[in-house]
């Protein structure tokens, strides 16, 4: 179950790599922030994912969370040290992709 936060701690504890990828290598961080899941992104963060991991489109969970204007999720990666100016494969940074809330979060982070 996505965002299921119990079965990625039993997960992790069995061993389980925070930063596997799937076949368009996005790691679960990244389905973290395409979900919008923040408890689940801190889970993995806090054990050892990697905030600026890219998948075959450049993109980070920055770039995810931006994209889909999931504010908390994004907030919760800053805080967390991950790189705004992480530009996809197509040269785009997060922030273009934004106005408001969100182009004010990511201006604040150095986006």
């Amino acid at each position: 179950m996505i965002g299921d936060v119990l079965e990625a701690d039993r997960l992790i504890l069995a061993g389980a790599d925070v930063d596997a990828v799937d076949a368009e290598n996005r790691s679960p961080l990244s389905w973290a922030a395409i979900q919008d899941q923040v408890a689940l992104g801190r889970q993995l963060i806090a054990n050892g994912a990697t905030v600026n991991h890219r998948d075959l489109e450049g993109k980070t969970a920055v770039y995810w969370s931006t994209e889909r204007n999931h504010i908390a999720c994004l907030r919760m990666l800053l805080a967390a040290g991950a790189n705004p100016r992480i530009r996809n494969h197509a040269g785009t940074m997060p922030v273009a992709l934004t106005d408001g809330d969100m182009k004010l979060a990511l201006l604040i982070a150095g986006g």
